[in-house]
């Protein structure tokens, strides 16, 4: 299997659920694919290669203001949002935290979006397109929320314990990945300040303001 890539694919997939009015109606989930599309030589286009996966949550925070729901809910959703939400979010005083509001307060849009993974296979990184990714996210996205929030979370640090069973892990080759999480979490930290994320707080959490002009991601070309 080549790494040599012409141009990449992102397929993104979404479901909702109409019922209850519950957490999950303000989170919108997507899971996103990524392919390699390779030229041969002797053929003219080989089949795209999956080389990749994501996912996304859209907090949709404008339609819970609308709703009068509290944030409390969809922060105490799951592990991931309550990580989150003790970023951002006052439990006592059951709303986002000054600090946090008062960056974005000029932003056209209330909701946020959360990238909480990107993986890439081993033959295909160091390649940017990590940043590629990151940016058609943007692209994608665009005008759905006013910040983009990520986490520098070394993915083979995640679940160190649990056992890889199944065949997208074992290809991963978590192993084989920065075993030292401090210095793991370091070029994490270094390649999204190098996208132009802001660090607010003292943790692992990077932010983008949809409304303030970002020249590093700006630059990136995903059409190249």
């Amino acid at each position: 299997m080549t790494s040599e890539i012409n141009y990449l694919e992102t397929k993104y997939s979404f479901q909702s659920v109409i019922g209850e009015n519950d957490a999950s109606r303000y989170i919108s989930e997507y899971s996103i694919e990524i392919y390699g599309h390779c030229f041969d030589e002797d053929i003219e286009e080989m089949e795209p290669v999956l080389i990749g996966k994501a996912k996304v949550l859209l907090l949709l925070l404008g339609l819970a203001d609308n709703n009068h729901y509290s944030y409390r809910y969809i922060f105490d959703n799951s592990m991931t949002m309550s990580e989150l939400g003790g970023v951002i979010y006052d439990w006592e005083k059951d709303e986002l935290k000054k600090k946090f509001e008062d960056w974005f307060i000029d932003s056209y849009n209330s909701n946020i979006l959360f990238i909480d993974r990107i993986e890439i296979l081993p033959p295909y990184r160091s390649h940017g397109l990590g940043k590629k990714i990151i940016k058609d996210v943007l692209c994608r996205f665009s005008g759905c929320f006013g910040v983009m929030i990520l986490k520098a979370l070394p993915l083979q640090h995640e679940n160190k314990s649990a056992p890889i069973n199944n065949d997208w892990d074992v290809q991963m080759e978590y192993n084989k990945m920065e075993q030292d999480e401090k210095m793991a979490t370091k070029k994490l930290n270094t390649f999204y300040k190098s996208l132009g994320f802001t660090q607010l707080f003292k943790d692992d959490y990077f932010f983008y303001n949809s409304a303030l002009k970002n020249s590093k991601l700006d630059k990136i070309n995903i059409n190249e």
